[in-house]
């Protein structure tokens, strides 16, 4: 309510349509969100948040052209930021691109050494090129660091006091 009223006030207000789309993600109020994300990159075209966010909301629907022109900017202005790689990746596995595919994965893979999904999709890559030993290596890896993301939910949710 806070940040519609600023807009009623001053429409033309730099961040606020980020600041309300962020807000509205929070609440799971996707379209909405997506309408303040909008405005918010006719404000700041290459802003990374607004780009990711919107990359995120087409790959949600599906639209994975929409999402790469997005995700592209969004991974351009932050290059070391793992998750528009990703998404980058997922897209262009569904749209049957695997070159372009695996080179965003494993940029994804490096930013964020912790994360096993990449090197799930990296795994489906290599079976789809009928690469048995690099599929067999990077779902070894997405076991390892799967199993230890699930032992350090463990163990946070064990030292949360009860």
């Amino acid at each position: 309510k806070e940040y519609r009223a600023a807009l009623a006030k001053r429409p033309d207000a730099p961040g606020l349509h980020y600041a309300l789309g962020a807000a509205l993600r929070n609440l799971k109020k996707i379209d909405e969100a997506e309408k303040e994300f909008l405005e918010a990159r006719r404000e700041d075209p290459n802003d990374p948040r607004v780009n990711l966010y919107l990359g995120e909301f087409a790959v949600g629907r599906q639209h994975y052209t929409d999402a790469i022109d997005y995700l592209r900017v969004a991974s351009t202005a932050q290059p070391g930021l793992a998750r528009p790689h990703f998404l980058l990746g997922r897209c262009y596995q569904v749209l049957k691109d695997l070159d372009k595919a695996k080179s965003e994965l494993l940029i994804a893979a490096q930013a964020d050494p912790a994360d096993p999904q990449p090197h799930f999709l990296l795994a489906e890559i290599y079976r789809e090129r009928g690469d048995s030993d690099s599929r067999a290596k990077e779902l070894k890896e997405f076991e390892r660091l799967s199993l230890a993301e699930k032992a350090k939910t463990y163990e946070s949710a064990k030292a949360a006091p009860q």
